[in-house]
């Protein structure tokens, strides 16, 4: 049994007010002897017992009415098996759609192993309960706007639902996803909620760091007007496959924050090795504008460890740029093998010399630009 109310229970002392009222009466009796008592107590010895039995039957009655009050006003609600019927619950499907789960399995994706586990899970359910699902990235989304209820003719359609998901290209925010599937309203006939989460368990996506935000979380969890069951399905540790390693073009600047035109730039790519092993040499693919300008060759990367790669360019012509930098390599999450900068470039003005300046790299650290009106 649960109640929606569940602050009207600390009113329950009140349910032994009639009874110290009673014992609090007894104690004002005083005892008055007169002449005529011991011809009235032979005449009233008996009925003491039954009016002793009424007594106590009304004081009894008098708790159990404040303590039926007490119980309506907390609101509860009763299993519909105690009425002869069978538990009618819920099922929310979190699923991590963030960019990791990209990664390559044997049987192909993270997201599709996903996707295929919420899908044999729903052959599991009874007809009764109710089917959500709530994708992750770049923030929690209902891929319905209204609970569907888990018989064959709408199981169809969840299943096209899930088929339908693909991963992102960012990352997820699985603490409001589950505050999102927690505080989701819920049908007066429910009693019992599950919350699946399908993930590859990527610590940036959980926010760990949010100490604060998952003690909140807990109380949330505790304060439920429904009984909730949260199970986490770690996908990178069910799913087959041998991997070949990661190794992401994690971001690209530049070494100025003004750039001119017909001045020469240098385009900086942060790579990093998020497997154990070492990575072999490999080739990087400069472009501009999806226009491929340059490659070059990158030393292998040991385990775990960054490294940058550096191109120098000049723009001819004021405008806006997108400079993209890819590695060419087959790895477990081809998704995060590129990176791009937009930039904005501007007519190069006259250059400005700091009085002093006795060579040309001397000057250079002294110019700045600015964009033309």
């Amino acid at each position: 049994m649960s109640f929606l109310s569940v602050a009207f229970l600390f009113a329950l002392p009140l349910v032994a007010a009639p009874l110290l009222l009673h014992l609090f009466d007894r104690r004002r009796n005083e005892i008055v002897q007169w002449g005529a008592m011991q011809f009235l107590m032979e005449a009233s010895a008996r009925k003491t017992s039954s009016r002793k039995l009424k007594q106590w039957l009304l004081l009894l009655l008098r708790c159990l009415a404040i303590a039926a009050l007490i119980l309506a006003l907390a609101r509860p609600l009763l299993p519909t098996g105690y009425l002869g019927g069978t538990e009618r619950g819920e099922t929310i499907f979190v699923i991590d759609n963030s960019m990791s789960m990209s990664r390559k399995t044997d049987s192909g994706t993270m997201i599709e192993a996903a996707t295929q586990h919420a899908i044999d899970e729903l052959d599991k359910l009874s007809a009764r309960d109710d089917v959500r699902v709530l994708t992750t990235a770049p923030y929690p989304i209902w891929l319905d706007s209204g609970t569907t209820q888990g018989d064959r003719r709408n199981r169809e359609l969840i299943n096209k639902q899930l088929q339908n998901i693909d991963a992102t290209e960012g990352r997820s925010d699985l603490l409001a996803a589950l505050y999102t599937a927690v505080q989701v309203e819920h049908q007066p006939t429910q009693n019992a909620r599950r919350v699946v989460v399908l993930t590859d368990g990527q610590a940036t996506d959980w926010r760990t760091e949010d100490e604060t935000g998952w003690q909140r979380f807990q109380s949330v969890l505790n304060e439920s007007a429904i009984r909730t069951e949260i199970e986490t399905v770690r996908l990178d540790e069910t799913t087959d496959g041998e991997s070949i390693g990661n190794v992401a073009v994690d971001s690209v600047t530049l070494d100025r924050t003004v750039v001119g035109s017909e001045t020469p730039v240098t385009a900086i790519a942060t790579l990093r090795n998020y497997d154990a092993v070492t990575m072999d040499a490999a080739e990087l693919t400069w472009s501009i504008n999806d226009l491929p300008l340059h490659q070059q060759t990158i030393a292998p990367i040991e385990g775990e460890q960054s490294a940058e790669a550096n191109w120098n360019h000049t723009f001819e012509q004021p405008g806006i740029y997108r400079i993209s930098c890819r590695l060419d390599r087959d790895d477990d999450l081809p998704a995060d093998n590129v990176a791009s900068l937009i930039v904005e470039v501007v007519d190069r003005l006259p250059v400005v010399v700091v009085e002093g300046a006795t060579d040309y790299a001397e000057m250079q650290q002294d110019t700045y630009f600015v964009q033309a009106a």
